[in-house]
């Protein structure tokens, strides 16, 4: 049986064991992650907690509705044990009716069939740092190899602060782009960081920082999750050089570097360069507001 459970009625031990053990389990679906990127996040659980949906609620002009959160790349369906297209089906049914629009990405174990339910399709890169550092960077392409040799003369550390991350994201993000308030990206960072589960890895250049990439990590999977350049960290290939750094800090390892995306051309082949492979997951919408407000937001 499948129960809508509000906030204050989860049994959150209960949900990050399930988290903890599901097959993939991500960071973004424990409970401390969730109160961090959407503040009094409902779910749906099933036969004590050994299946869970996390439902990252909202309201705004009188309308309840469920909106993927900053932050949280891939949320959906988690069980301990081996799930069904039909099983993600269910649960999607029953998410309560008061919620009149619904756009949520499910992970990338959550694809289903429907003639009901438009699935769109998003890419995202990972890479297995099991394999030594020489294997993992005689994989590179050779564009990648390219960009590492501009890349000389950076230093690059694992000492990044959370003013530099953000004085640089406050600098350089492009005006044709969703800027996040300098104050939530202090507070989930500084959270997060206080949680024991990221780095900021930084790279700088004739003693200045030019670029800087926080990094979350949980269990086996290292989340590459904000990453940030200026002219001349794009200039001197500080990104390629960063990751590098944390491909040559981790290899050997049981760990995942998980890149987080993505569906833009251009960032799609800089992952692809470090010779990720893309593990898709799909984005669902679910549209019941009425006539007109129907026709505003499309499924």
């Amino acid at each position: 049986m499948i129960r809508f459970l509000q906030n204050s009625e989860i049994d959150r031990n209960a949900w990050d064991n399930c988290i903890n053990n599901a097959q993939p389990t991500f960071v973004y679906a424990l409970s401390w992650y969730l109160d961090l990127v959407s503040p009094g996040w409902c779910g749906l659980e099933e036969d004590n907690y050994s299946a869970v949906m996390p439902l990252p609620v909202k309201k705004k002009y009188g309308i309840n509705y469920i909106m993927q959160p900053v932050y949280a790349q891939q949320l959906g369906v988690f069980s301990t044990q081996t799930i069904s297209g039909g099983k993600i089906k269910t649960f999607l049914e029953h998410i309560p009716a008061q919620y009149k629009y619904i756009a949520i990405n499910l992970n990338f174990n959550n694809f289903f069939e429907s003639s009901e339910t438009q699935l769109k399709i998003n890419n995202n890169f990972e890479l297995d740092l099991n394999p030594g550092y020489e294997y993992l960077e005689n994989e590179y392409t050779s564009n990648t190899r390219r960009n590492l040799k501009k890349a000389l003369g950076l230093s690059i550390s694992f000492d990044g602060t959370v003013e530099e991350l953000v004085h640089l994201k406050t600098e350089n993000t492009g005006l044709n782009r969703k800027r996040i308030p300098p104050k939530k990206i202090i507070e989930f960072v500084s959270a997060v960081l206080v949680f024991g589960k990221g780095f900021i890895c930084k790279a700088t250049f004739e003693n200045k920082t030019c670029a800087a990439v926080f990094f979350v990590y949980h269990q086996k999977r290292i989340y590459y999750l904000i990453p940030v350049s200026n002219p001349t960290g794009k200039e001197k290939k500080a990104m390629f050089a960063i990751i590098d750094v944390v491909i040559q800090k981790f290899a050997g390892s049981s760990l995942v570097l998980d890149f987080e995306g993505s569906n833009i051309q251009g960032l799609a082949r800089f992952f692809e360069g470090f010779a990720a492979v893309n593990y898709p997951y799909p984005t669902v919408r679910i549209n019941r507001l009425p006539f007109p407000l129907n026709k505003f937001r499309k499924s």
